[in-house]
């Protein structure tokens, strides 16, 4: 159907988890532009909401923006998923082993 979009509630990739609470953050957009919400504002929120003075429910919810990307939980690439854990963990990394 021309110019219809569909909003992805899943990680994608060969297991597809859901995300059963994105339509939360769906609904959250709608509503920011609906309410004509201040651009510089709509971007804080999805940035940092949770820490924003009265921000409240829609500051939380405004945040899962960070957790909607696509999720690859099975790697191609055994380096690059070395690198990612390395830079996303926050406990040093294990002792590379020998074999």
């Amino acid at each position: 159907m021309a110019g219809r979009r569909s909003f992805a509630q899943s990680n994608g990739y060969e297991r597809d988890g859901e995300k059963p609470y994105a339509w939360r953050y769906r609904d959250y957009v709608v509503k920011a532009f609906n309410d004509d919400k201040p651009y510089d504002q709509f971007v804080r929120e999805q940035i940092a909401g949770d820490e924003l003075p009265g921000a409240g429910f829609d500051g939380i919810i405004a945040t899962g923006f960070q957790r909607l990307g696509v999720w690859d939980d099975e790697p191609d690439d055994k380096r690059m998923a070395e690198f990612e854990e390395r830079m996303t963990s926050s406990r040093p990394p294990a002792p590379r082993s020998s074999a």
